[in-house]
């Protein structure tokens, strides 16, 4: 579910229909998938990844509990701004990634918000929209625990925001998000919670530009944004959290978990895939529909 972009962000977002194709295809596929996909999730086993944001979004709370909506804004990092514990650690600018097919700030944007989009689909979180940050909210130990983020403190509950190797501690990986601790564990501490739904992006990896870079960043995006909302890595085929990170939609075991989770999208029950067939024959019964013979080509 998803409320729009926030007042005075619309102007951020100039859409090319046939620049970001995929965007329609990454909503439609989720949706699709959410059809017919069990609410029980008989065949995926939630992977917990700590703790998930609570109803309100400015809550966090056990993803063992009861399953309850959330909703959560999402902002991006400008570059320049320094790791509040080490001046060396300064954040890029999204455009110095050099991702195949994009270009501008905004096309990075548009990514991340059909990224942040597809989860919503999947489940009852609502993306609550885009805060434009103006770097004066710290990153790193003095940044802002999760249940402080919002539109009054002028970042989102997921910050975006890119390094280059160096900047990420020369850790190899393509990208990285801190989840929410889970309370009395020995993660549970003061630098992990000011950095609670952070997702951070290597900027000068090798892969971003690949033919297929663009669809690189938007598969990695919802694999982090996946570990924000309480998922670890599994090992199911069609998942965004498993390899080889190709994925352009969320897979069966995603939106099961996010079910589990958040409840279904809308908060209405989801119905059983036999129950559904059971329904579309009732309705081509009652409507008399007949396939039409297809034309030679």
């Amino acid at each position: 579910m998803r409320k729009g972009l926030l007042q005075g962000a619309n102007s951020l977002f100039v859409r090319d229909p046939q620049k970001f194709w995929w965007r329609r295809f990454v909503i439609g596929a989720s949706l699709s998938v959410v059809i017919v996909a069990s609410a029980k999730g008989q065949d995926w086993l939630h992977q917990n990844n700590a703790w998930v944001p609570g109803p309100d979004g400015t809550s966090v709370r056990s993803p063992d509990d009861s399953p309850q909506p959330t909703s959560l804004t999402w902002s991006m990092v400008p570059g320049g701004v320094e790791q509040s514990n080490d001046s060396s650690r300064v954040t890029k600018d999204f455009t110095e990634m050099g991702v195949s097919g994009l270009s501008s700030f905004d096309d990075y944007a548009l990514v991340l918000e059909a990224a942040v989009d597809a989860w919503a689909s999947a489940a009852d979180i609502t993306n609550l929209g885009y805060i434009a940050e103006t770097g004066d909210v710290p990153i790193g130990p003095s940044g802002l625990l999760f249940e402080d983020r919002g539109t009054a403190s002028g970042v989102g509950h997921i910050r975006f925001m890119a390094f280059d190797q160096a900047g990420l501690g020369g850790a190899s990986a393509l990208a990285q998000a801190t989840p929410i601790p889970e309370p009395g564990t020995p993660v549970d501490n003061g630098y992990n919670l000011s950095r609670a739904g952070d997702i951070r992006f290597r900027s000068d990896a090798y892969l971003w530009d690949d033919l297929l870079g663009q669809d690189y960043f938007l598969n990695i995006a919802m694999h982090e944004i996946g570990h924000i909302l309480g998922f670890a890595h599994n090992s199911v085929p069609d998942s965004v959290l498993s390899a080889p990170y190709t994925e352009l939609a969320l897979g069966n075991g995603d939106i099961a978990g996010a079910v589990a989770i958040y409840g279904p999208a809308g908060g209405t029950a989801i119905p059983e895939p036999a129950s559904l067939m059971l329904a579309m024959a009732s309705m081509v019964c009652l409507t008399g529909w007949r396939p039409r013979k297809r034309m030679p080509v």
